[in-house]
């Protein structure tokens, strides 16, 4: 059996010139906090599907060393959108990478994991990074809308991202940039 395929990256490869957002009244992006693995883990679960809970999150997001820092979006004192900013090292030296996009469903259309993508690519800069690098799914549509709205753009690391983002394209030509 062949191996699952790898994702898609993106890259953004300018930080200096980051576009604004403005924030849905009621909502505050901050850093998360820690005691609110709970409910991270709640808008992970509802963003991604089964297998969150507040240990993954510790290993996956809030204690892997290679995070530099996470941030939520609240609504009242519910997680409802988060990303992290984060360094893979070996993989990626000299470049910011965008880790775990999630937005609960019944927040989505708000923008919210496209302002926490901003708040992590403000710590990026902070962090002395020009670039930055996320990799998705192709079923992941309304994410790569997002992505492509920030100023990232399709890229390739293994000889088959120029084919599935070419094939990507062909099913939604619109979003070609």
């Amino acid at each position: 059996m062949a191996p699952a395929p790898t994702q898609l990256p993106m890259r953004l490869t300018d930080l200096t010139n980051l576009v604004e957002i403005p924030l849905a009244p009621g909502y505050v992006v901050r850093e998360f906090r820690v005691g609110e693995e709970e409910a991270l883990a709640k808008c992970m679960l509802e963003a991604d599907g089964p297998g969150w809970d507040a240990e993954r999150v510790k290993r996956e997001i809030t204690e892997a060393g290679f995070v530099l820092k996470t941030f939520v979006v609240v609504f009242g004192s519910e997680v409802v959108a988060t990303t992290s900013a984060a360094h893979h090292e070996r993989r990626f030296p000299d470049i910011g990478y965008i880790h775990w996009v999630a937005t609960r469903p019944d927040h989505q259309g708000k923008k919210l994991g496209s302002i926490a993508t901003l708040a992590a690519l403000e710590e990026f800069v902070d962090h002395g990074f020009t670039e930055s690098i996320l990799e998705t799914d192709s079923f992941r549509v309304p994410a790569i809308v997002s992505y492509l709205r920030l100023g990232f753009r399709p890229t390739a690391v293994d000889d088959s991202h120029e084919s599935r983002w070419e094939e990507f394209f062909l099913e939604h030509p619109t979003l070609r940039p």
